[in-house]
């Protein structure tokens, strides 16, 4: 049964019209919000697949730990910082990320490309076998789907022991960044040292 576009919300709080054009053209429901407090309460429903956050006009110490609020009240949603300056900003970029925030940007294209992989990753097809997110919890990920989630949600976030919901095992490291058997021949033979133990996942691949 198809899903109403509705019961997928993406909430903005921005003053931003060139932000604001460019998520009229994505598939969320755009909720767009006049206040932190607002943007807070909605970004904890569970209907809320995204939040973007204008911090154009709060102090620049206080973003990191705004972005670990709205984290906190819905880790399955994705949260994205947005602002000319603040992206730009490399202490603030470092300062979000240091929180958990997967996404800082100054682009307004970029917001939207980011809200259609938010929106293409919710809906499996019936054929697919289907898994939950070992960090948030989120289900009904299909493989590609999880392979997808788990680095652009989660990069930013300490690694965890936890089983790989698709093959079953525990990773020593970089649970959060996938390789699908189709990219393992193209890609892992050129990555550098500090990747070497990233994980290589596919439910019809036991090689790690």
């Amino acid at each position: 049964m198809a899903e109403d576009k509705a019961s997928h919300v993406c909430a903005v709080l921005t003053s931003d019209e060139p932000l604001l054009a460019e998520l009229a053209k994505c598939n969320l429901s755009v909720m767009h919000v006049d206040s932190e407090d607002k943007l807070l309460e909605i970004a904890s429903k569970s209907s809320t697949e995204m939040v973007v956050f204008d911090a154009t006009d709060c102090k620049k110490d206080k973003i990191g730990a705004k972005v670990a609020a709205l984290i906190k009240a819905n880790k399955q949603a994705f949260v994205c910082v947005y602002g000319k300056e603040i992206g730009q900003n490399p202490h603030v970029r470092i300062q979000v990320a240091n929180n958990g925030g997967p996404m800082t940007t100054w682009s307004s294209e970029a917001v939207r490309e980011a809200a259609d992989r938010v929106y293409g990753t919710l809906f499996p097809s019936a054929s697919d076998p289907v898994f939950g997110c070992p960090y948030c919890k989120k289900p009904r990920l299909s493989e590609d789907a999880m392979w997808a989630h788990c680095p652009m949600y989660h990069l930013n976030e300490k690694n965890i022991e936890a089983e790989c919901p698709i093959c079953k095992k525990v990773p020593q490291q970089y649970l959060q960044v996938r390789s699908k058997e189709l990219l393992e021949a193209a890609v892992v033979p050129v990555l550098t040292k500090p990747y070497e133990n990233i994980h290589h996942c596919s439910k019809s691949n036991d090689a790690h």
